[in-house]
């Protein structure tokens, strides 16, 4: 089935699948990058990086923006605020500070539109950590998310390591704080410990127990954060906080360029999110975070749209699709041909066309063999210019 320009399977499309895949249709996209971003471990941006990479997020769609903590990033709020940026930010404040009182004013003071209460829930945090109980958990919630309502900004609750608490415990803090007055309740896989079926049995559970929108938040610890996340939004969870390469905390998010493209394709869900600018806005974010892009990170990695077998390069450049997951125009990438060791006289003759060059069969093998001897010995593919040297090279002793 053609879709977008892109070959997907049919299967997708069945009707049997389509009512046990159910996903809103205006499913809300919440960037974590400049907060969870910034948490990764090497990983350190500066008001500037935050302004910059805060208005390709907004060029690109996304909905909200999470700026990062109340007590730490008033600069930067203050700062993409008067960007110009559309999209609605929020910043976190840790419910279990002294100063989270402070710290939420602060937040709002500097222009946030919408402060995330953070509070432990798993007992392993409440017994050793915070030394608190399960009534003053629930009862500092409540106290925090009535101040945060008074403070006139939109208030999101997240009992964080969600999936390692107890589960009578998370019904009667999200009714809780859905009477206080919380706009919306995150279900946080803060460590990437749920699987995808766990996951939409915690979904359902939750939303027994409030009516307001529900946010997921994965992590990469097991590999799991994309399908945790569709499975959370399968069960009609609202928004998806995601991060761009899926920076953050440890292994990282979910990424926002896999989610919004899964979404777009295998569920017919358009986040209104600009697609083709995905790749540019990985570079951006890459470049302020000093973090390369994974060559092979889908989507927007250098390989991502690479081709090097022979066989397959003759089988894509007779029709493309034939031998690629997606269009790369959807992600604003291109397709390019690698030149190593499984590389042969059609990979050779497809470059050697960008200049227009017709050479013999015999220079078209002493360039093949050369190529496979040099990416041998340098254990990598060629780069153009290490390509178009033995070329020239061949093309200069022959004549």
């Amino acid at each position: 089935m053609e879709v977008r320009g892109c070959i997907i399977s049919p299967l997708n499309y069945l009707e049997e699948v389509r009512y046990t895949a159910r996903i809103l249709p205006d499913v809300q996209i919440c960037d974590c990058t400049l907060r969870e971003g910034e948490q990764a471990a090497d990983t350190n941006f500066t008001v500037e990086d935050k302004i910059a990479i805060a208005k390709k997020l907004d060029e690109v769609g996304v909905h909200e923006i999470e700026v990062g903590f109340g007590n730490a990033d008033q600069a930067a709020i203050r700062g993409i605020r008067a960007s110009g940026v559309k999209a609605k930010l929020s910043a976190l404040v840790l419910g279990w500070s002294p100063t989270w009182r402070r710290d939420a004013e602060q937040a709002v003071e500097a222009g946030v539109d919408i402060v995330n209460l953070v509070f432990g829930s798993s007992d392993i945090r409440l017994e050793r950590v915070f030394k608190w109980t399960r009534r003053e958990l629930l009862e500092r919630s409540v106290e925090a998310v009535k101040v945060v309502r008074q403070l006139g900004r939109g208030v999101k609750y997240t009992p964080s390591d969600t999936t390692r608490a107890d589960l009578n415990l998370l019904k009667e803090l999200y009714a809780a704080v859905t009477e206080a007055g919380a706009d919306s309740v995150v279900v946080a896989d803060s460590f990437g410990v749920v699987g995808p079926p766990a996951m939409r049995y915690l979904v359902r559970q939750v939303r027994q127990a409030t009516p307001i929108p529900i946010e997921i938040h994965t992590h990469q610890d097991v590999g799991l954060a994309l399908a945790n996340m569709l499975a959370g939004l399968e069960e009609g969870a609202q928004v998806a906080h995601v991060s761009v390469l899926g920076l953050a905390d440890r292994a990282g998010n979910t990424s926002l360029d896999e989610l919004v493209v899964t979404l777009l394709l295998f569920y017919g869900v358009d986040t209104g999110i600009h697609t083709e600018k995905l790749t540019e806005l990985a570079r951006v974010v890459a470049t302020r975070a000093s973090f390369p892009i994974p060559i092979s990170k889908a989507l927007v990695g250098q390989n991502a749209f690479a081709q090097k077998l022979d066989a397959h390069v003759a089988g894509f450049l007779a029709a493309p699709a034939a031998y690629e997951a997606i269009n790369p125009d959807i992600t604003g990438a291109q397709r390019r041909i690698a030149l190593g060791n499984y590389s042969g006289p059609v990979a050779v003759r497809a470059k050697l066309r960008q200049r227009a060059l017709e050479l013999s069969d015999e220079r078209v093998d002493s360039i093949v063999q050369q190529v496979r001897q040099f990416a041998l010995r340098e254990k990598r593919s060629l780069t153009d210019e290490e390509f178009w040297g033995i070329a020239d090279g061949v093309i200069v002793a022959r004549s």
